[in-house]
Formats: C-alpha cells, structure tokens, sequence
C-alpha cells in the first residue's frame, strides 16, 4: 500500500502557496491485522499416525510518505509541517496438535514480514518559510505478538512437537532536509510538538515543545515472540 501526501511543483511565474495560516501535511497508515491458524490430527488405526501441521504468515509492504518537493511555501502566521505516520499492529497465532495410535507428529510456524518506508521530507529546489515552526517528522511504530504453540501425543512409538516463530523486519524511516532547498523559521507562533523518541510507561510517544526548524525520525520495535512445542 501507498499513502502519500505532497506539495510539488509551482504554477507559472515561480509562485507557490501562500498562507496566511498554517501548511500541514499528514500521511497516516495504520494497519491492524490479527491472523490464528490451528490444525489438529488424529489416528486411531492400527498403522501410520496423527499429524498436524499450523502455518500462519503476515506480509506488510507499506510507504508512507509526507513531504514538499520543488516548491515554494510561506505561511505568514503559522507553521509549516510534514508528518509520516505508520502504526502496525499484528498479532499472529499458529497452533497445531496430533493425537496417533502409533506415532504423533504436530508443527506450527508463525511467519512475519514487514517491509516498511516511512519518510518525510523537503527536497529538490524548495523555498519553505513560516512565521512559526518548520517541521518533518517521521515516525514507525511497530507492535507484533507472535505464539507458536505444538503438542504431539503418541500411545506407540513416539512422538514429535516442532513450534518456530520468525520476524523479519526491514523498514527506513527518513526525515530530511534537502541540500537544494531553502528553509526559514521565524518562531513567532506557540510551539509545535515533536517526537523525543521515547515512550511512557502507557506505550505513548513522548514529544516536547520546539520552536525553529526541525527533522526528526524514530522508529520503535516492540515484539513479543513465543514458541512452545510438546
């Protein structure tokens, strides 16, 4: 998925956008995906076994983009912002299990991949200048809860139980100023809030107050993974 919003570009004669309040641009992304897989065998016969196998697998590819490019923006009695929000929440349950007069054999695997862009940005020849603040703000928040769990029961020979969980992650978070634009910030106006790059104990982001030009990027990764196999 593309969520994407800018200001590029300027109309005939070089003019570009003129504000008397404020410019915000905000791309929020914010996926939410719960995903549980169970399998269970059973057998009962004379020969062969149970088996059971669980396989559950989450893929998120998202970009998130918010910035100004070869433009000119001013706004005379405010601030100027560009914000890149992504929020991924997943939580993904695989849960297998076997019962075998022989033999048992259960597995369960829980997958997740994310592959995420999250920037925000001022580039090409851009004129930005505000009365207040000029910000851009990139922000990845990433929360997934991965459980495998197994159990095998065998009233013959044996019986085997396999769990594996797995998060790749491979994401960019950018917030930028390019070396061709121009930027001004006069801090006449209240404060805007940016990211500090903590949290408090709730899970919130902690921002503070600032005034003048900013660029600022956090990324968070907070996993829980468990696999248990009987």
């Amino acid at each position: 998925a593309n969520t994407s919003v800018y200001i590029s570009g300027k109309k005939s004669g070089g003019k570009g956008i003129e504000a008397a309040g404020g410019v915000t641009l905000l791309a929020h992304d914010d996926p939410d995906i719960i995903t549980i897989a169970g399998a269970l065998g059973f057998q009962f016969e004379e020969r062969g076994g149970g088996v059971g196998i669980a396989f559950s697998y989450n893929e998120i590819d998202d970009d998130v983009f918010a910035y100004f490019d070869n433009t000119t923006v001013n706004s005379s009695n405010g601030n100027v912002t560009a914000k890149a929000v992504q929020l991924a929440n997943i939580v993904n349950i695989a849960i297998g299990g076997a019962v075998g007069n022989k033999a048992g054999g259960a597995g369960s695997f829980s997958v997740n991949k994310l592959t995420n862009n999250t920037k925000a940005y001022i580039d090409g020849v851009s004129t930005i200048s505000a009365d207040g603040s000029v910000a851009v703000q990139a922000l990845d928040d990433m929360s997934i809860v991965t459980i495998a769990g197994s159990l095998a029961i065998s009233f013959g020979f044996g019986a085997v139980g396999i769990a594996n969980t797995d998060v790749i992650t491979d994401n960019d978070v950018w917030a930028y100023i390019g070396d061709n634009s121009h930027v001004s910030a006069r801090s006449n106006q209240t404060a805007i809030n940016i990211y500090t790059g903590d949290k408090n104990d709730n899970g919130d982001q902690i921002t503070q107050s600032f005034s003048g030009v900013a660029a600022v990027a956090v990324s968070y990764e907070d996993m829980v993974s468990i696999a248990i196999a009987g």
